[in-house]
């Protein structure tokens, strides 16, 4: 390649660059760009990387934890500048993340997943109002809400993650799971819809009217232990 021809593409990518920066709202694109490479705010550099990332104008767009580590302000923009990308470039969002108040903004449907597999999937509503998997109740059960007094203890999922090389028999959960019976350390359950919502599925040996009642009941603060003895002694079938 000669060096007109490199030259010719430096200023057809730089042009592509600029207008990739005016695309996700940063003010003086061509004057930014220019300094990019060597100095750069955070609430920048967030933008820029999405500004790649949408450069060959993908039709789905996968977010992973966008939002980490930074300022509840900087959040706001990250996630606002996703959702007027998505609307202009009609694509598709895949987000990743551990922040489930994030999660409850900006998602239509939800993937809980564990251990790599999604162990729970339905629209966020059910999700949050109506959760069908015991590790989605622990996650929900960890965080803190306005609702519930300052003086409440927030309830940790016991155990650690399992080794993905080395997983536990049965239900990768059961280890960590306050419901686990025998046959939960035998049987690998399988995603399946709920008797009375196809769209929300769970990966859960016990019965669905089981996981209601449960539910219900760590929402009105009967604590596991107690629920467990019910499920284990043959209560909850």
């Amino acid at each position: 390649m000669s060096a007109h021809e490199i030259a010719v593409h430096v200023l057809i990518w730089t042009a592509v660059a600029t207008e990739l920066v005016c695309c996700i709202g940063i003010v003086a694109a061509r004057d930014t760009f220019a300094r990019l490479h060597y100095s750069a705010a955070a609430s920048t550099l967030g933008p820029v990387v999405i500004a790649v990332a949408i450069a060959c104008g993908p039709k789905l767009l996968f977010a992973d934890e966008p939002t980490t580590a930074l300022d509840v302000t900087v959040q706001a923009q990250i996630l606002d500048l996703i959702a007027r990308l998505q609307s202009e470039l009609d694509m598709a969002v895949i987000l990743i993340t551990h922040d489930l108040g994030v999660v409850a903004e900006v998602t239509d449907n939800i993937a809980v997943m564990y251990a790599g597999r999604i162990v729970e999937y339905a629209d966020k509503r059910d999700i949050f109002r109506a959760p069908e998997h015991p590790y989605t109740w622990g996650l929900l059960q960890s965080i803190p809400r306005l609702d519930r007094s300052r003086d409440e203890p927030l309830v940790p999922i016991p155990g650690r993650p399992p080794s993905l090389i080395h997983p536990p028999s049965g239900c990768n959960f059961h280890p960590r799971c306050p419901y686990v019976r025998p046959r939960h350390r035998e049987v690998d359950p399988m995603l399946e819809p709920l008797p009375d919502d196809p769209g929300h599925t769970a990966a859960c040996l016990l019965p669905s009217e089981t996981r209601k009642r449960l539910w219900q009941e760590l929402s009105s603060g009967k604590p596991p232990e107690e629920s467990r003895e019910e499920v284990v002694g043959g209560g909850l079938t």
